[in-house]
């Protein structure tokens, strides 16, 4: 018997199914003149850029699914932490519930790293 066979069968859910899943939390996107539309650009580790148009009302966790999707690392399990910027920028607050206005990121380029 090879040791591919051997291995315990993955726990939880697939990569494909992590995207999937904050694909489906994704709130819709605002259009631009939309009252409180805000744009929040992130850094992926590869040194990519993506943006997309949130509602400053929107949850931190909205943009954390928008990482996943952007990252099959990441949606593999991969932990990571978006933060700002700036050299030595704290992690973003862990309530995923907060706003994006709470969290003083409408309208910010933030850093996905990995942990």
């Amino acid at each position: 018997m090879d040791a591919a066979a051997s291995a315990p069968p993955p726990c939880g859910p697939s990569a494909e199914q992590r995207v999937a899943e904050a694909a489906a939390r994704l709130p819709a996107e605002p259009d631009a003149s939309a009252s409180g539309a805000c744009r929040v650009a992130l850094r992926l580790p590869d040194g990519a850029r993506v943006q997309r148009r949130f509602l400053a009302s929107d949850a931190l966790q909205a943009v954390h699914d928008f990482a996943v999707v952007q990252m099959g690392a990441a949606a593999g399990g991969r932990p990571f932490e978006l933060s700002g910027t700036a050299p030595g920028a704290p992690p973003l607050p862990s309530d995923a519930a907060q706003t994006l206005e709470a969290a003083g990121v409408a309208n910010a380029m933030l850093a996905v790293k990995w942990l």
